[in-house]
């Protein structure tokens, strides 16, 4: 993967980028690395998430993410502070096939309902929020109060950032 981001991010300094996004909460998980390879700032997607979470006081929530960001407990050294319910293993395992299915445009209405039932499990265990740490995920699950999107969290840092330059 990196020789394609180093490649990527080389493009975006020819077009004289302002800054670089990496929409996908996993890749963050390289960020101090892509970092080190340009001078160009890049947005931090889960920075930008905890200081949401920070923001609005959440105590305890819920995330659904790739198995790669759940492992790497990329959010819980951000915010330390928040109590995290992650899925089981197994149903982390199921997680992640729905989340390639979901890239795959091969996701079905089942799919659909077993996150529902994760998202209801969480919930039931004193989740105020859902934290979707997986862009992808956002194409599948339906948007309500409980639901906290890190694409949305991220474009609307960038429409600030693009604001402030």
């Amino acid at each position: 993967m990196n020789p394609y981001l180093i490649k990527s991010i080389r493009q975006l300094e020819k077009a004289n980028s302002d800054f670089i996004v990496l929409p996908c909460n996993t890749l963050h998980n390289l960020l101090p690395y892509l970092r080190n390879q340009t001078k160009l700032e890049i947005l931090d997607l889960t920075e930008e998430t905890a200081k949401e979470i920070k923001l609005k006081k959440y105590r305890k929530i819920g995330i659904l993410s790739t198995s790669k960001t759940k492992n790497s407990k990329l959010y819980n050294k951000l915010i330390s502070k928040t109590k995290i319910i992650y899925p089981n293993e197994n149903e982390q395992k199921i997680i992640s096939k729905i989340i390639i299915k979901i890239i795959a445009q091969k996701s079905s209405n089942k799919d659909k309902e077993y996150l529902k039932k994760i998202i209801m499990k969480m919930r039931n265990q004193g989740a105020e929020k859902i934290l979707l740490a997986c862009t992808d995920l956002a194409n599948l699950i339906e948007k309500d109060s409980h639901i906290l999107d890190t694409q949305k969290i991220l474009i609307k840092s960038i429409k600030n950032k693009m604001r402030n330059n």
